[in-house]
């Protein structure tokens, strides 16, 4: 291209020089400018036409759900007022209580749970199908835990296990932050954190076993009596 446009300028006795310096200095420059509008411009534009596409069909789903499902949700949130008014309750008179590990577990999850459920139900309300189905995903496996504290509340040890098994997403969080945080934010962890850190995850390991924080249902592994690896699906059954 270099050659052809050398070629053109020579034709119309312009000096090596003159287009030289053009074609340094401005045509390149103005090319990519030229190219990244044109990508933006045609990005943009499919960008806005599919969301307007997606507006169009999640306003129609709003309107279909609320349309045909309207007692359903007026019973639905009255149910969902009712019993997050009952956790409120609970928070209240247990504020500054020392609690059981189990109920230190269970009465948050109990608020939690009523949360996401109203959540689900204002996406659900409003068309947003696509969302609320990806929070009830998450919804029912805190529920599913929920249930498996509530049958055996007198477990403390499962209880003990699952508060302790919390360092797990400490430690991965301190490793995280020591292969990328410093180099971002320019700071480093304070020493006597981490040595803090360090020293609670060995004596938690040393407690439970190497596998207890690598394994994302440590906790549950003297529970459920299985050589396998525990998944979400193995405490569900």
């Amino acid at each position: 291209m270099m050659a052809e446009t050398e070629q053109s300028f020579t034709s119309k006795d312009i000096p090596a020089d003159a287009w030289e310096k053009v074609y340094t200095e401005d045509f390149m420059e103005n090319m990519i400018d030229k190219y990244h509008r044109f990508l933006y411009k045609v990005v943009t534009k499919d960008i806005l036409q599919e969301q307007a596409v997606d507006m169009k069909n999640s306003r129609k789903n709003e309107l279909t759900i609320t349309t045909k499902f309207k007692g359903a949700f007026k019973y639905y949130f009255s149910y969902i007022h009712c019993g997050y008014s009952v956790y409120r309750n609970i928070q209240k008179q247990t504020l500054g209580q020392k609690l059981h590990d189990q109920h230190r577990i269970t009465i948050p999850f109990y608020g939690l749970a009523f949360r996401m459920a109203d959540q689900i139900g204002i996406m659900l309300a409003n068309g947003y199908t696509d969302a609320a189905l990806r929070l009830w995903r998450t919804f029912y496996e805190y529920s599913v835990t929920l249930l498996l504290f509530l049958k055996h509340m007198d477990n403390s040890e499962l209880a003990n296990r699952f508060i302790e098994h919390h360092y797990r997403s400490k430690a991965r969080c301190k490793k995280s932050y020591e292969k990328h945080g410093e180099d971002l934010l320019k700071k480093k962890l304070e020493s006597e954190m981490l040595d803090s850190l360090n020293k609670r995850v060995a004596e938690i390991s040393d407690e439970y076993g190497e596998d207890f924080l690598k394994e994302e249902f440590g906790w549950a592994k003297t529970f459920i009596d299985t050589k396998k690896r525990i998944t979400f699906c193995t405490i569900e059954e």
